[in-house]
């Protein structure tokens, strides 16, 4: 099943094809790096905590293929997008993955939490309950 033929959002009727391409536009509007615009686009391929419909299963050779089409940092960002507890453990900048022997980096954590902004700008959700994220968003923007 498709991106777009999936129900991302009951209220607003969207579908996640729209929601992906919603958040890739607000971090290009931040003038992020292609990497992290892209990894918006695809911040939940894999699923999320959150919103568990994987569109790609995250095997090796699946993320494999990703990672040749896209990018191997957005990929990555992706993934790492998937394996964490979102997004309390990115407004707390303790991450957790739910794959042991993850690495992350400052970068990561920086870049998750643009993916996070915009993921949760795109909805109009509010910044109150994750200031942390808020604050990189809104100064990104400045």
């Amino acid at each position: 099943e498709g991106a777009f033929r999936t129900l991302h959002d009951r209220r607003t009727r969207a579908s996640l094809g729209e929601h992906l391409l919603g958040t890739f536009d607000l971090l290009a509007a931040r003038r992020c790096s292609g990497a992290v615009c892209t990894a918006g686009a695809l911040h939940s391929i894999y699923g999320t905590n959150v919103f568990r419909h994987a569109t790609v299963q995250p095997t090796r050779a699946r993320r494999d293929a990703i990672g040749r089409e896209f990018g191997w940092r957005a990929e990555r960002l992706a993934y790492l997008f998937h394996t964490c507890s979102r997004p309390h453990d990115l407004e707390r900048g303790a991450l957790v993955s739910r794959t042991p022997g993850l690495v992350w980096s400052e970068r990561d954590l920086h870049d998750l939490r643009m993916i996070e902004g915009a993921n949760l700008a795109e909805q109009g959700h509010s910044f109150s309950r994750f200031p942390t994220i808020g604050a990189i968003w809104a100064r990104a923007g400045a």
